[in-house]
């Protein structure tokens, strides 16, 4: 009897693997674990916020899952003329760039309404000559447009994999629906991000940086920490407008933004504040922090240069700063006013300097004796700074 029901058993199984019933089972296997996949990841990328992070992740997922020799993304952000570029080879994050022209023969090509994402139709649509040794060398296979609601600003591109296997049909599917996702996600990202930024410096705007005051207070308080603020003035600035242009001016801002960003933390806030003066915020700092960091900034500027037409030129900056303490729970615009002081008082005392507005009880005593808040201030020098 037992042998009997192991015979049907075989038969039946050598019936459905005949029928090719089984291959089929095992392709809808594969094809619900490729559905399970791309649910999860895409509710895992819905939840990332920044545009870095979103990055991240997907590359994560696609050098797993596909092992590409190359994988590399190309976006152009608003308001920008170059592009940034994330590039991947052998599963690692690489410094490598590929010329921006590329970018732009491949945007003309699907501007022009083209659909194909495999690289040799797109080459032999665009002709070979119209992108650069270095694309070709990375041995492009597939090319993916990253489209949002302005059109196309992006793409990813997928070179051979590791292991030689081509890319299955699930798997091209998995990479045009994660894209679909992806594109209105970076594109969202980028636009709050232009909405929050100068569009000449790249800094942010004042009502970023309002609120970003108002959110450090908060936390200041909540804590019992300390924090700190400063505000900058690029000293007799008019007066160089007007000897070398307004072109000439834009070009100190833009360098003078770059400069002082290199110099702070990611965790600090620098916006224009308007004109050419600008502000930080710098959470987590006591006064030694707060008074280094301004002499750090100061030298940093003096020591930059804008060429204009040849010459070289170099421009100072005065800066004032002011402890934000849990203590005293001071409004933002109390803060503003107090680090405008301490700046007046630098500009007043020989410009190229910062001046600490005081805090605590010295402040509270020097106000009760009825002496101004403004003949207290004393301008830092890098001897006071190094020892606090």
């Amino acid at each position: 009897m037992a042998e009997q029901i192991t015979n049907d058993f075989i038969a039946q199984f050598n019936s459905l693997s005949n029928s090719g019933m089984l291959e089929k089972n095992k392709e809808l296997q594969h094809e619900n674990r490729q559905l399970h996949r791309l649910i999860d990841d895409s509710a895992a990328l819905l939840l990332i916020t920044s545009a870095d992070s979103m990055f991240e992740f997907i590359s994560t997922r696609f050098l797993d899952y596909f092992l590409p020799q190359f994988m590399a993304f190309l976006i152009q952000p608003p308001r920008e003329n170059s592009i940034l570029q994330y590039c991947y080879r052998n599963i690692g994050r690489v410094s490598d760039r590929i010329d921006d022209s590329n970018y732009k023969t491949l945007h003309r090509y699907y501007a022009e309404g083209n659909t194909d994402n495999d690289f040799e139709k797109i080459k032999e649509k665009m002709g070979i000559e119209s992108f650069t040794q270095d694309f070709l060398d990375i041995h492009p296979l597939m090319i993916f447009p990253l489209k949002g609601i302005g059109g196309i600003y992006g793409f990813s591109i997928f070179s051979d994999k590791l292991t030689g296997n081509a890319y299955t049909r699930a798997e091209i599917d998995y990479i045009t629906h994660m894209f679909s996702v992806l594109s209105v996600m970076i594109q969202n990202d980028m636009h709050y991000k232009t909405s929050i930024t100068d569009p000449k410096t790249g800094l942010y705007t004042y009502d970023y940086f309002i609120n970003k005051l108002e959110e450090t207070t908060a936390i200041v308080r909540r804590y019992k920490h300390t924090a700190g603020l400063l505000m900058i003035d690029i000293d007799l600035f008019k007066k160089f407008n007007d000897t070398w242009g307004h072109l000439a001016g834009d070009k100190v801002l833009i360098t003078i933004a770059s400069a002082m960003s290199a110099v702070l933390r990611k965790e600090d806030c620098l916006c224009r504040f308007g004109g050419e003066e600008f502000a930080i915020v710098i959470p987590e700092t006591d006064s030694v922090g707060l008074t280094s960091l301004a002499e750090r900034l100061r030298q940093t500027v003096s020591s930059s240069e804008v060429n204009v037409n040849g010459t070289r030129l170099s421009v100072t900056i005065s800066l004032g700063a002011c402890l934000i303490s849990y203590s005293e729970k001071a409004e933002p615009r109390v803060l503003i006013d107090r680090a405008d002081k301490a700046l007046y008082f630098a500009k007043t005392s020989g410009r190229n300097c910062a001046a600490l507005f005081p805090d605590g009880l010295l402040r509270r005593a020097a106000i009760h004796r009825g002496i101004s808040e403004i003949e207290i201030l004393a301008p830092l020098t890098t001897k006071e700074v190094q020892h606090g």
